[in-house]
């Protein structure tokens, strides 16, 4: 059976979304930062900024968990068509058991 690559540890995945997030995180605030307007309109993307760093890493702990299920999916995908493979070769096996055996009873 060939080796599936383990998913990349939950740590790893982490760290590539918190430096994604991070590099977002301060566009984000230079922009609410450079925006002209009053201070009602920076309170509001500081708001926003913060909705975003959780909505993110909700997103990204769904998006691990995904990848994990999607691994397993294909696990069991593969463990099944082994099975089944096994199994029509049983059936055939056995059909031409019955064959050999009704060709004998004929004799």
């Amino acid at each position: 059976m060939d080796a599936i690559p383990a998913p990349p540890e939950q740590h790893e995945v982490v760290d590539k979304g918190k430096k994604k997030k991070d590099a977002i995180r301060k566009r984000l605030r230079r922009m609410v930062e450079n925006s002209s307007g009053e201070g009602s309109d920076k309170m509001i993307g500081k708001e926003d900024a913060e909705r975003f760093d959780v909505s993110f890493a909700a997103f990204l702990k769904l998006g691990h968990y995904l990848f994990a299920h999607s691994k397993m999916a294909n696990l069991h995908q593969v463990e099944f068509s082994k099975a089944l493979c096994e199994a029509q070769a049983e059936i055939e096996r056995i059909q031409a058991e019955v064959e050999r055996l009704k060709m004998a009873s004929k004799e």
